[in-house]
């Protein structure tokens, strides 16, 4: 579908009709075709995107407004565009200017469209070396990018977080990687002592023994 609107083809996509689905009862429906690509973070499904990178133990409030607040800087930089060449028309003349500053925005940010599959290397290669992507693959990396002067003019321009906030969300959210990373060792550590080696050794001992 992307790839028809950048090429100017603005005809609906060619679904298919599942019309024998071997049971006589049942209507035929129209098949989607996009892909629900289950190794995407962000995956289009149809009229929307569905986001699957939150961890169990996270909460998705912070991913939300860290992507509502980029969706809409662009929404509004897209509008001004669309306001600034479409002065004094309207109609199909207005809806045409807005397709024309779409097709710029997606010709221009294109790299980052990606149907196939995520966990391979192959993919991380090419991110990285021919899209020139981030591949930020912890998240000490990429807590580091948090508090940088983009990011500070971002929120403080959408009126999300003043420089200041964002600078002390970022130390919580360093705090509580640290803390979350030395209760694990700690206890990892106790296990180890009090159930894992214990066994080993009362393994060893009988070994020894029976020999």
């Amino acid at each position: 579908a992307v790839d028809k609107f950048l090429a100017g083809d603005m005809s609906p996509p060619d679904d298919e009709v599942a019309d024998n689905l071997g049971f006589s009862c049942l209507p035929s429906f129209q098949k989607d075709p996009t892909d629900r690509n289950r190794t995407s973070p962000f995956a289009f499904t149809g009229n929307k995107f569905e986001f699957r990178a939150v961890g169990s133990s996270q909460t998705p409030h912070r991913s939300c407004y860290v992507l509502n607040t980029i969706l809409a800087e662009t929404c509004s930089e897209m509008a001004d565009e669309i306001t600034k060449r479409g002065s004094g028309k309207s109609g199909a003349a207005l809806e045409a200017v807005a397709d024309e500053v779409i097709r710029e925005t997606l010709s221009a940010h294109k790299r980052i469209v990606f149907n196939g599959d995520s966990y391979s290397e192959e993919w991380h290669r090419e991110a990285e070396e021919d899209r020139g992507l981030l591949n930020l693959r912890t998240t000490p990396q990429a807590l580091a990018l948090v508090d940088t002067e983009k990011n500070r003019t971002l929120f403080s321009k959408m009126g999300v977080f003043s420089p200041e906030v964002l600078t002390a969300r970022s130390n919580v959210w360093h705090e509580e990687y640290i803390t979350k990373m030395v209760t694990e060792g700690n206890s990892f550590a106790h296990i180890v002592n009090t159930r894992v080696l214990p066994a080993a050794l009362a393994t060893q001992d009988k070994l020894a023994t029976a020999i």
